[in-house]
């Protein structure tokens, strides 16, 4: 009879033990979450009501991309340039590989929002090559739209123009 209790109080031990560590998934999960968060379309259409009457840049980029990885220290430069009330530039990558994109994030020293597409995004532009950006003027105009890397000196222009300088 001892046995049979020391087998049993042994068991709900074990039972306590498993059902705190089921319990406190949850938190874990949570803290190894993405710390990029994933954006749709429906997403970067209300991101894009909030921005009033700035200028826009999207950049549509991914970690594998070596022209991207080129380009993103000219957007971080112009984040530096252009006042916040002048100027918004949203990332979105394409990345599928969301540990992969967490710790480029981390290296890269962004200064500007930047999300993972959910595959909406990409799939309703009809993005076919990256890096891609898009400018939208103060209106929400589409100033400029096209793939391949910009420069600093491009960027600079279309943002100027597109400010009415």
């Amino acid at each position: 009879m001892k046995r049979l209790l020391s087998s049993l109080a042994c068991c709900l031990l074990l039972l306590c033990l498993c059902a705190g560590s089921v319990l406190s998934a949850p938190a874990r999960a949570e803290e190894n979450s993405p710390s990029v968060p994933v954006i749709s379309m429906e997403g970067l259409d209300g991101l894009l009501q909030k921005t009033g009457d700035k200028v826009v840049i999207i950049n549509f980029f991914a970690t594998w991309c070596p022209p991207c990885r080129e380009e993103l220290p000219e957007l971080i430069a112009l984040r530096k340039e252009y006042p916040a009330q002048q100027l918004d530039i949203i990332g979105i990558s394409l990345d599928s590989n969301s540990a992969a994109l967490d710790v480029f994030a981390a290296t890269q020293g962004f200064n500007y929002p930047v999300f993972r597409d959910d595959g909406s995004i990409a799939r309703g532009l009809g993005l076919g090559s990256i890096p891609f950006n898009i400018i939208l003027n103060g209106s929400g105009e589409i100033v400029y739209g096209g793939p391949g890397m910009l420069d600093q000196k491009m960027l600079k222009e279309q943002i100027d123009t597109a400010l009415g300088r």
